[in-house]
């Protein structure tokens, strides 16, 4: 059985516009216990700390080169880790989309996750829109989403609305066209408001998904996955449980492409941890932080830009997912499974959604 270690940084729960915390990382890797122990002592040797937390590190010169050390030595020896790093004001933004738009379109016979045309349009208009309608304006348009999905606020998602009918009335061309396809979502707004599922902008749960597919992907398994359990995936954990239990039905999830995904994920059991009992989670818990601080310094927010800038060079710059803009995406040439089924779908017939995603 392999054992993957969780753990996160940023983790803000429903509150992707949080301007202090602007992105969310979570840190896995299946490095054995005894190996983490050992690794941590090679580049923690001078730590007097009953736990290693990369907060503590981070705060002197000495401890940041320690973390430096350590990244180039995982990188040096090929260790196994995966990473998943989410930019949360787009990913609020492609929340507003899955959950307003899409229903809409698909309503309409027009099938948004079909060649990953969800992606690259919101990639689009996420970094189109700002520079015409103003950095402000677009960000409280944001803002007024999330309050609407946190309190089922229909006056705040009725403002969104407005805000994005003023817009349109001042832009013309791609502008007016990338307004017009949020406003898709408009007439049956409220009824995709009241099917949202509890807790609908939390990432926690969606990243910790991807890598777990991931590792699957590398190895059939089975798995003993330990979590840092001061984490978000409390909540989340029934859910979890049922979709990541060996006995889960035989399925692909997807749309037919790269994101597909086969059931079961084959997780023989899901333990939430306290981290100083594990090396392997105090290891998470420096990765998590050290990819935390090189997120915020691709976004300009690192107030420890030279370590950051560190951390890249040691191979902290790649990860093996993310929810991130970038201009020049396109969908990897990657051949589905054919009979996938909508995973938010299927994941609506889980325990403790409250809600599901489509009435």
């Amino acid at each position: 059985m392999t054992t993957l270690f969780f753990d996160e940084a940023g983790y803000t729960g429903n509150k992707l516009s949080d301007g202090d915390q602007p992105a969310f990382v979570l840190a896995s890797h299946a490095v054995s216990e005894a190996d983490s122990a050992a690794l941590l002592h090679s580049c923690f040797s001078r730590s007097k700390a009953d736990e290693i937390k990369h907060k503590d590190l981070r705060r002197t010169p000495v401890g940041r080169a320690a973390v430096v050390a350590l990244v180039d030595a995982i990188r040096s020896d090929d260790l196994p880790i995966a990473q998943y790093v989410v930019h949360k004001r787009f990913a609020l933004f492609q929340r507003f989309f899955d959950f307003m738009v899409e229903p809409a379109m698909k309503d309409l016979r027009f099938e948004a996750y079909e060649q990953a045309f969800n992606i690259a349009a919101t990639n689009a208009a996420y970094l189109g829109l700002p520079p015409c309608i103003g950095q402000r304006r677009f960000h409280r348009i944001l803002e007024l989403f999330e309050t609407a999905a946190r309190e089922r606020s229909h006056p705040h998602l009725a403002a969104v609305w407005q805000s994005l009918e003023r817009a349109r009335a001042e832009q013309e061309g791609s502008v007016r066209s990338m307004i017009d396809m949020l406003l898709v979502g408009k007439p049956e707004g409220s009824l995709h408001l009241n099917a949202m599922p509890d807790n609908p902008l939390d990432v926690s749960l969606s990243t910790m998904v991807a890598l777990v597919v991931h590792w699957r992907r590398l190895s059939p398994g089975p798995f003993h996955v330990l979590h840092d359990e001061t984490s978000a995936m409390t909540a989340s954990k029934p859910l979890w449980d049922w979709l990541s239990s060996p006995g889960q039905q035989e399925a692909t999830l997807g749309f037919g492409d790269f994101r597909d995904m086969i059931l079961p994920l084959n997780v023989e059991r899901t333990e939430l941890c306290r981290s100083h009992a594990y090396a392997g989670l105090q290891l998470a818990d420096v990765l998590a932080g050290a990819q935390l601080e090189v997120c915020r310094h691709v976004m300009g927010r690192s107030n420890q830009p030279d370590y950051a800038v560190l951390l890249m060079e040691a191979g902290l710059d790649r990860v093996v997912n993310n929810i991130w803009p970038d201009a020049d995406w396109s969908a990897p040439e990657t051949p589905g499974a054919p009979g996938a089924v909508d995973p938010l779908d299927f994941i609506a017939r889980g325990p403790g959604l409250g809600r599901r995603r489509r009435v």
